[in-house]
């Protein structure tokens, strides 16, 4: 199972951010010699709701993925199954390998705390290579379902590509990429990747994909809160 590393951009970043914090406070200490020295709480950068310095926050990280992600916590995990979608490409040539797409709404939170929680999509996308598992807070449901509605849009008013070039109208999201030929001649979900190989969604399987996914958004909606 295939999982998106935090990058490493992003961290060095982070760690250069926390040394130029650092580096303030220590000459604002300088300037003031009489100043007390800072407070335990003071000292302490804020943290998020993982219990990690703010600095140490990745933007574009999913919340519920981050949630999931708490080092030396126990969490439970309610996994709510959806349905799958066994995806079938157009017969007509189209770019794309037959596989299955799973849909999963996911809720997580602190056995202590009911109130500390997350809630998001979970897809699953396997094909002759393996799975692949993308993370989707709840409100990013609805981004995927108008994404969906919008490349379809775009398809059928898309140019034909010039012959040496191959064209897609391509939404992406946590590495989840979704494309469709002009005029709809073909569809596909992928993880994001020039290399990476693409499961064809012929119409019914883009029906289907809207379905679990309005499906999934019910469900979280109802967990969002504590029973």
């Amino acid at each position: 199972m295939r999982k998106a590393l935090w990058p490493t951009a992003g961290v060095a970043g982070a760690v250069i951010a926390a040394a130029c914090v650092v580096s303030v406070v220590a000459q604002q200490n300088e300037s003031q010699p009489d100043a007390p020295p800072p407070s335990a709480t003071q000292r302490r950068p804020p943290a998020d709701y993982a219990g990690r310095p703010a600095a140490m926050m990745e933007p574009g990280i999913p919340r519920i993925e981050m949630f999931l992600t708490r080092p030396g916590r126990v969490i439970i995990r309610d996994t709510y199954r959806v349905g799958r979608i066994d995806c079938r490409p157009w017969d007509n040539g189209a770019a794309g390998s037959p596989g299955v797409l799973r849909v999963n709404a996911v809720v997580a939170y602190a056995p202590d705390r009911a109130d500390d929680r997350a809630t998001g999509a979970e897809l699953v996308l396997q094909d002759d290579q393996g799975d692949h598992t993308f993370l989707f807070d709840a409100e990013q449901v609805g981004d995927l379902l108008v994404a969906l509605e919008q490349v379809r849009t775009t398809a059928e008013t898309m140019r034909d590509p010039p012959q040496d070039a191959g064209r897609r109208a391509v939404y992406n999201l946590n590495g989840f990429e979704i494309g469709m030929a002009p005029r709809r001649s073909g569809g596909y979900v992928a993880p994001l990747g020039p290399d990476e190989q693409s499961v064809g969604l012929n119409p019914d399987n883009f029906r289907d994909f809207q379905r679990l996914l309005t499906e999934a958004q019910t469900i979280l909606k109802r967990e969002a809160t504590p029973k």
